[in-house]
C-alpha cells in the first residue's frame, strides 16, 4: 500500500471490512445457508465458530482503524494473527482431502491475504501508519 498515511489507513480499514465480510459469508455457508449462486458447503459447527470469531475480530479492527482508536494497531495485529491461525487450522482440517475445491481455494487465498496484511502491519511503514493515526486528534 503506497500513498499518504491517511490513504494507507483507509485502505487497511477497507481490507479489514472486506475480510470480515468474506469470513462472515464463509460462516454462513458452514451454518448451512446456501448462496444464490449455487455455492453450498456442508454444515460444520467448528468451522462456523472459527469463521464467525474471525469476522467479528476483523469488523472490530475496521472500526478501530476508521475511528483512529489508540488500540487500532494492537487490535489489527491481533485480528490478523487470529485470522492466520484460523485459516491454518482450516487447512490442517482438510489435510486428508476433506472439503470442497472451493473451500480449499478459499483457505489458500485468505491465508495469502491475511498473512500479507499481518506482515504489512508488522513492517515499519504499517506500524508508523496505524500508530501515527492512533495519536492524531486524540
Amino acid at each position: 500500500m503506497s500513498g499518504e498515511p491517511r490513504e494507507r489507513l483507509v485502505g487497511m480499514a477497507l481490507l479489514a471490512i472486506s475480510e470480515a465480510a468474506v469470513f462472515g459469508v464463509a460462516a454462513l455457508l458452514h451454518a448451512g445457508v446456501s448462496l444464490p449462486l449455487g455455492i453450498v458447503e456442508p454444515p460444520l459447527a467448528p468451522a462456523m465458530i472459527v469463521e464467525t470469531t474471525i469476522a467479528l475480530g476483523l469488523a472490530l479492527d475496521a472500526i478501530a482503524l476508521f475511528t483512529c482508536s489508540r488500540s487500532a494497531w494492537s487490535l489489527s495485529v491481533g485480528a490478523h494473527a487470529w485470522s492466520v491461525c484460523g485459516v491454518l487450522l482450516g487447512l490442517w482440517a482438510q489435510r486428508d482431502g476433506g472439503g470442497s475445491n472451493g473451500n480449499r481455494l478459499f483457505h489458500r487465498v485468505m491465508l495469502v491475504v491475511t498473512l500479507g496484511a499481518l506482515l504489512w502491519l508488522m513492517s515499519p511503514i504499517g506500524r508508523r501508519t496505524v500508530r501515527r493515526r492512533d495519536t492524531v486528534d486524540a
